[in-house]
């Protein structure tokens, strides 16, 4: 099976890393192959400090909260989120 990693990165912030990432993911689960089904779209947020793309596009819990547990067990269904800076491994883990 192919993959394709797509990452939206610049050291300079307010340059629309996020809203790019936002509609790119929006525009990845809309897909859908010739046989109607949808692609696995994993998404991870990679900056827990301000964490925008999964406060936006994560799963969330009852009160409306970000839900880490939730998020790491399916990222095609949310956004997981970890720490580039700490655990530059998890990039080649996830995929």
């Amino acid at each position: 099976m192919r993959k394709l990693a797509i990452f939206c990165q610049s050291p300079k912030g307010g340059v629309g890393k996020t809203t790019i990432a936002k509609c790119i993911v929006d525009a990845a689960r809309r897909l859908r192959r010739a046989d109607g089904t949808a692609f696995a779209v994993a998404a991870y947020d990679t900056d827990p400090a301000n964490g925008q793309l999964a406060k936006s596009h994560g799963i969330k819990d009852a009160a409306g909260a970000y839900a880490p547990q939730a998020n790491s067990v399916d990222p095609c269904a949310g956004v997981a989120m970890f720490d580039a800076r700490v655990a530059p491994e998890k990039f080649v883990d996830a995929l």
